[in-house]
């Protein structure tokens, strides 16, 4: 899941965590992502023909969805290792109504007025300056398109996000229990304002939960090791000795503390809806 990565010297608005967790996006996590896309679908009328802009995409979950639905996809990321799993995907089943490109979502290279729906699924939430990202995903929507923005809700309404950045506390006990000192749009009324003064029309902010039930702790730390930004770059930085001790005690700390196993975790977030 998505956290704070300044305490590793890294930030998630630069690619390098995205290209290190990109292969357990695509193998693993893409699958739990997946609701949360089908979700925003539902919320925005996308049709045949729709031409749709899926803004720091990763792998492609909404794009893939959504040319399922007909839909002409163009799809941007700055993460190449995401980029290539999505390219990967749409030479293998032939999805030429998608087209990926590699970019700044705050500088987006689409003329105005091109898409009928601009999606950024936890990505415009981690952008440096993300009233831009807003000014850009209005931009490029055709007047009456539809703009839509997710983000987590807070870590304690979130039990999955909640245990894994408990047990990552447990092996990296200076990291700061914080998300920083820019306001967070985990805060509903914040997302809301922020698309309102970006522009947008009709804005709704609605919340969305979807989870899964892992057997054992130890299955929910091997799936938050290939899914989570920070637990990956973390496991980068340190030997494999070091990593096998450090998850020998996050797997006992989530034993003793999220469990019983097997457990069914979930993980809250809002999505925001406007229009232009």
């Amino acid at each position: 899941m998505h956290t704070s990565l300044s305490y590793l010297s890294d930030t998630p608005d630069t690619p390098r965590p995205w290209d290190i967790v990109a292969d357990g996006y695509a193998t693993g996590a893409m699958d739990f992502f997946r609701s949360y896309s089908e979700a925003a679908l539902d919320f925005v009328p996308v049709e045949p023909g729709h031409h749709i802009a899926d803004i720091a995409c990763g792998p492609g979950t909404l794009s893939l969805i959504a040319a399922g639905k007909g839909a002409s996809v163009s799809a941007l990321d700055f993460s190449t290792n995401m980029l290539g799993h999505l390219k990967r995907r749409i030479t293998a089943d032939g999805l030429d109504t998608i087209s990926a490109y590699k970019g700044d979502g705050q500088d987006l290279p689409f003329d105005d007025a091109t898409f009928d729906a601009a999606f950024s699924m936890f990505g415009l939430m981690f952008f440096p300056d993300r009233e831009t990202g807003y000014k850009e995903m209005r931009r490029t929507l055709k007047p009456g398109g539809y703009a839509c923005v997710s983000s987590w809700a807070p870590m304690a309404q979130s039990s999955l996000i909640f245990s894994m950045w408990q047990a990552l506390l447990e092996i990296a006990p200076d990291l700061p229990d914080s998300m920083g000192s820019i306001p967070s749009l985990s805060n509903p009324e914040i997302l809301e304002a922020e698309m309102v003064e970006a522009g947008f029309n009709e804005v709704e902010i609605r919340a969305v939960e979807h989870g899964a039930t892992f057997p054992t702790a130890r299955e929910f730390w091997a799936a938050m090791e290939r899914g989570s930004e920070p637990i990956a770059v973390l496991k980068s930085k340190t030997t494999a000795e070091d990593w096998q001790e450090k998850s020998r005690r996050a797997v006992r700390h989530l034993e003793e503390n999220a469990g019983p196993f097997p457990r069914h975790l979930s993980a809250k977030a809002w999505i925001g809806i406007g229009r232009k």
